[in-house]
């Protein structure tokens, strides 16, 4: 499974991953400890022997909030499956700690293509297509105070 670059000038970078991320379902096995969580799964994996490694290459972001693209490395068999943390209580009693989990597995991406970068925005992680023809759009006083409007209303313009 290979995602297509989509023909816009920028996109999110989820449409660069390979596997969808899914949420717990009823018949998945209880949360390993000895792992990190991981929310997606990499079915090819399944019939390799559990043990041998594979590599993927994933978006990471650093804790300063800057991105890059990097390789991890995981046994087959945990490429294989999820591995979903238990979810807190219904009722959260009084004391309750919330647990101090490994940070999860990023999800595998397609290798970016010479003419893709990353690009951070304060929608999210997006990817910036380099060759994209520029376009010019003629606003009108009214589109833009439209445009301004919104901008506002999301809390990102004055």
């Amino acid at each position: 499974m290979n995602p297509v670059q989509p023909n816009l000038p920028f996109y999110p970078a989820t449409k660069l991953e390979l596997f969808p991320q899914v949420t717990r379902q009823p018949n998945d096995p209880p949360y390993d400890v000895t792992r990190r969580p991981k929310y997606w799964a990499d079915p090819s994996q399944a019939a390799t022997d559990p043990a041998q490694f594979v590599s993927y290459i994933v978006l990471h972001e650093s804790p300063d909030g800057t991105f890059a693209v990097m390789t991890i490395y995981m046994p087959a068999g945990e490429a294989a499956t999820t591995n979903f943390p238990d979810p807190p209580p219904a009722n959260i009693p009084p004391n309750y700690v919330i647990p101090n989990y490994a940070p999860k597995w990023e999800a595998p991406i397609r290798p970016l293509l010479p003419n893709e970068q990353l690009y951070p925005s304060p929608f999210g992680l997006l990817i910036k297509k380099t060759d994209f023809p520029n376009t010019s759009v003629n606003w009108t006083t009214a589109d833009q105070a439209l445009l301004q409007a919104v901008a506002v209303k999301l809390g990102v313009g004055s």
